[in-house]
């Protein structure tokens, strides 16, 4: 569930809103609120479209971008993260145990501050960036899973989420090709055989 809802918000950042047919953008605008209200909400698909919700979905759209933009250097980096959300967070004793809670709306914006830690605990760099609207849902899915899961392809510069234990440096079969013939062609260009 968490993987699917990782891979949505990812497939969502970097679409390209100008070739979404009218068909299709009812299904982008679903998306949209599956994005916002997190990974165990089930799917709706807008049945309201205009051209006012669809404005709003290229917004939505932007700030997920340059949220993204943000958060992949930090990633790119061999370190620990961690981030901070100043004056949101409440702790409180329920049933024996020790709860956190977040002060936060779905459809809210929130600053939050990207740390990169070395080995010793130091801090390399401190980032202040919004985070969007479902960007707390993101987040908490990414729980658990490897630093290193969320690359930039090598070839086209498209982030994705690789789920598996293998070492990935490509989002598809297609992008490692087309590198490994660019490769190829390089090497023929330097040797003088083309």
């Amino acid at each position: 569930m968490k993987t699917e809802y990782i891979t949505k918000v990812l497939e969502f950042a970097q679409l390209d809103l100008d070739k979404v047919s009218n068909y299709n953008k009812s299904f982008v605008m679903g998306d949209v609120n599956s994005i916002v209200k997190g990974p165990f909400e089930p799917f709706e698909v807008e049945k309201d479209f205009n051209d006012h919700l669809w404005q709003k979905t290229i917004t939505f759209q932007k700030k997920w971008d340059n949220f993204l933009g943000c958060l992949i250097p930090i990633l790119d980096k061999d370190c620990d993260m961690a981030y901070s959300i100043p004056s949101r967070v409440t702790w409180r004793k329920e049933d024996g145990y020790f709860r956190r809670t977040f002060e936060q709306n779905s459809f809210e914006e929130i600053s939050i501050k990207l740390s990169s830690y070395n080995s010793d605990g130091k801090v390399i760099e401190e980032k202040e960036c919004t985070l969007p609207p479902g960007g707390l849902h993101f987040l908490d899915a990414l729980v658990d899973w490897p630093i290193r899961s969320l690359i930039k392809c090598a070839h086209c510069g498209k982030i994705f989420f690789n789920n598996s234990k293998r070492d990935m440096k490509f989002c598809s079969a297609s992008c490692q090709r087309a590198a490994a013939a660019k490769r190829v062609r390089d090497r023929k260009k330097a040797e003088g055989t083309i």
